[in-house]
């Protein structure tokens, strides 16, 4: 664990708990659960208490994600059998199919004026990511490989768009511009480095790795890839993290 940092557990149940992501306000965590027996999603205050389930249902409810202005949240759900993007309001309202491919959807993520969502989808046979256009509804795919391309993060400040990649040969980290140019690759090692997260400056990326042998949290400049530092290890894997402001 990097030195000074402080720990604190604010939700063990025994279930699993993923995702969890600080509301833009810093007032709520938004996360997926399995505690009512199939994947939900909840908020929480972020001491642990208050906990609302958003959604409730026999399907699979995963991968939410708040909008800038907190008033929404974008998620994945098998409902329709393959996953697909939907959005609802921030208090479960509203739910609103976004993406209608007869393939997955998964693991939305919001552009920095909330205008559009990136996505990863199997719909090319590999995993690949995709940009949707809130009000047109244009789908637009933004990395073009054979690929397996994953877990996309929009920077909060600039169109630009974090995500693994085993392109090269093992999983990596790259950014890419959200029109597409101007991808670059971000690490380079025997390790598989993955699911990178903006900062809310986009000065810093945090990523999972598994350069020590289990996944520990790791974190480095947003734009470069220089100065990798490790955040958080442990003797069980450490896993998908999200920053607050």
């Amino acid at each position: 664990m990097a030195s000074g940092t402080t720990i604190q557990t604010i939700l063990s149940d025994g279930f699993k708990n993923q995702r969890a992501m600080l509301s833009p306000d810093g007032k709520k965590v938004l996360y997926a659960s399995d505690k009512d027996g199939d994947d939900e999603i909840y908020t929480m205050d972020v001491d642990g208490g208050g906990a609302k389930a958003l959604t409730s249902n026999s399907k699979s409810d995963v991968e939410p994600v708040w909008s800038p202005d907190g008033k929404q949240i974008a998620y994945s759900t098998n409902t329709s059998g393959t996953y697909d993007v939907w959005i609802m309001n921030a208090d479960g309202t509203s739910g609103t199919q976004i993406t209608f491919s007869p393939k997955d959807d998964r693991a939305p993520t919001w552009s920095n004026d909330g205008k559009k969502l990136a996505f990863q989808t199997n719909r090319d046979g590999t995993w690949q990511i995709y940009v949707i256009d809130l009000a047109s509804k244009v789908e637009t795919r933004i990395v073009n490989n054979s690929a397996n391309t994953q877990n996309p993060n929009w920077s909060p400040t600039k169109n630009v768009i974090a995500y693994d990649s085993d392109q090269d040969g093992n999983v990596e980290l790259y950014t890419i511009n959200s029109d597409s140019s101007g991808e670059q690759r971000l690490t380079n090692n025997s390790a598989a480095d993955s699911n990178p997260w903006w900062s809310s400056d986009s000065a810093k990326l945090s990523f999972q790795s598994t350069r020590n042998g289990n996944l520990d949290i790791f974190m480095m400049e947003g734009f470069s890839g220089a100065n990798a530092i490790l955040l958080l290890t442990g003797s069980t894997d450490e896993k998908l993290p999200s920053w607050g402001k």
